[in-house]
């Protein structure tokens, strides 16, 4: 059980940042960020639904109203609750993967990109000394 609302919201979130990371292809890993902070809101949340299905008496106003908000029930019985952190749990766990390939992927095409430089400056150099010797040879 989740709201709908949050879907769509992060839903959202997500396709902005891959299209960004798509259209615009920027240096840093953009897109990993955002799935960072996408992880950290769902792990947050994930513990608020944990709190309130044992110990709501500990959470405050806020927490219980975000609990109701994020999985669209006003009563909160266990059994809703137990599926809600289920859905969450796994949604936990997928946002861990994705970040992990996310990661993978940018840093590789970070490493790919520093490495094709470095090779078309050593190439610039090698042509440079080899103009170099070229003429110090003519000279001789």
């Amino acid at each position: 059980m989740i709201n709908p609302i949050v879907i769509i919201i992060l839903s959202a979130y997500i396709l902005s940042f891959l299209v960004l990371r798509i259209v615009v292809k920027p240096k840093k890993p953009i897109f990993t960020g955002a799935l960072l902070v996408m992880l950290i809101l769902f792990v947050i949340v994930t513990s608020m639904i944990d709190t309130s299905i044992y110990g709501s008496e500990l959470m405050s106003d806020f927490e219980k109203s975000m609990v109701s908000f994020v999985t669209s029930t006003r009563i909160q019985d266990t059994v809703k609750l137990e599926s809600s952190f289920r859905i969450f749990a796994w949604i936990d766990i997928g946002l861990f993967a994705v970040t992990i390939i996310s990661m993978y992927v940018e840093l590789r095409a970070i490493l790919i990109s520093v490495y094709s430089e470095r090779g078309k400056a050593k190439n610039q150099e090698i042509e440079n000394l080899t103009e170099q010797t070229n003429k110090s040879m003519k000279g001789i």
